[in-house]
């Protein structure tokens, strides 16, 4: 079994998808307008440009995903551990349409014993932003989250009346999937995007791997 196989069979499933029982947070992948996107956004691709092919394209603990999502999310997932992130116990269920994520590409919710990960835009910034939302909820002290909202000049990390891109959590995905794209930065970009680096930093205490070439 490849190490990116022995991370996914980690994915157990333990909850009722439906279940609203211990749900503590719940954090949507809103659909971005052009003042919510972060600058990065336009200028740097946050796609893998290539898959490995997989015997089992279908991952254990993910449900509804078709061969190419799946391949996508055993992507997202490696990074993390391949970033030395690691991700809490989590259930990804995909979508076919917007509807099964409350009209949002994709609802990350916290769910004792185990996190659900809803996901209706099976894209590698998407996936990573979701994932991000689980780690940032089980990975993160109040110290930690404190430091972030300064660096990112935010009075809220979370809460239902803050609005959306002002919400530290939401600023917080943001940095991480940016961060944890696949395509190296050149020296230029690293030394424009340095506010999100140094962010994803503060969150994890390491170098984004984009920094590697």
């Amino acid at each position: 079994m490849t190490r990116i196989g022995t991370i996914v069979l980690m994915i157990i499933l333990l909850a009722p998808w439906g279940s609203a029982t211990g749900i503590t947070e719940l954090a949507r992948h809103a659909p971005v307008t052009a003042a919510q996107a972060p600058e990065p956004s336009a200028a740097i691709s946050t796609a893998p440009t290539e898959h490995p092919a997989t015997a089992d394209a279908v991952l254990p603990g993910v449900i509804g995903a078709s061969d190419d999502q799946a391949l996508i999310i055993e992507w997202a997932l490696g990074r993390y551990a391949e970033a030395g992130l690691d991700l809490p116990p989590l259930a990804i269920e995909v979508h076919p349409s917007p509807e099964g994520c409350q009209g949002n590409r994709g609802i990350y919710v916290s769910n004792h014993p185990v996190d659900i990960v809803h996901l209706c835009d099976v894209s590698t910034p998407v996936v990573l932003h979701e994932l991000a939302h689980a780690w940032t909820s089980h990975r993160t002290s109040g110290n930690v989250r404190g430091a972030f909202l300064d660096h990112e000049g935010l009075a809220h990390w979370s809460g239902a009346t803050v609005p959306y891109d002002e919400r530290g959590t939401e600023r917080a995905s943001q940095t991480m999937s940016l961060c944890l794209a696949e395509r190296p930065l050149s020296d230029a970009e690293a030394s424009r995007y340095v506010k999100y680096l140094d962010g994803y930093e503060i969150l994890t205490g390491l170098p984004s791997p984009r920094l590697t070439p």
